[in-house]
């Protein structure tokens, strides 16, 4: 089960980076109140936007390789708890938004259930 467990953590790292660089290209872009013709061609006329995408496709793909070999039970919430620690840790190195104690501790419990979830 170690190696399924590793795909879902992998699958998580690659949708938080897609979802990364996603909102660094969509934070490029200029903000309107519309979302007409021209603001979807400048969304898909961004790189990162683009690489973003990929990484959340390369991501899906590991994602369902290793729910194929897990229990969902098992899949899904340790899945959601790696996309929560990258997703804060990634808002912190990226965006500089603010980590507070109690995200802090909110991110080791997240941990501690992650890993009591996976144990058989």
């Amino acid at each position: 089960m170690t190696v399924p467990l590793l795909v879902t953590a992998l699958s998580s790292a690659l949708c938080v980076a897609g979802q990364t660089l996603a909102k660094l290209g969509l934070d490029r872009l200029p903000r309107t109140e519309r979302f007409g013709l021209a603001e979807v061609a400048a969304l898909f006329g961004s790189p990162l936007v683009w690489a973003g995408g990929l990484l959340l496709v390369i991501g899906t793909a590991l994602w369902f390789h290793a729910l194929a070999r897990l229990e969902l039970s098992v899949a899904l919430p340790v899945s959601s708890l790696f996309t929560l620690v990258l997703s804060v840790v990634a808002g912190r190195l990226c965006f500089g938004e603010a980590l507070p104690p109690t995200r802090a501790v909110g991110l080791v419990l997240a941990l501690v259930a992650a890993a009591l979830i996976a144990r058989r």
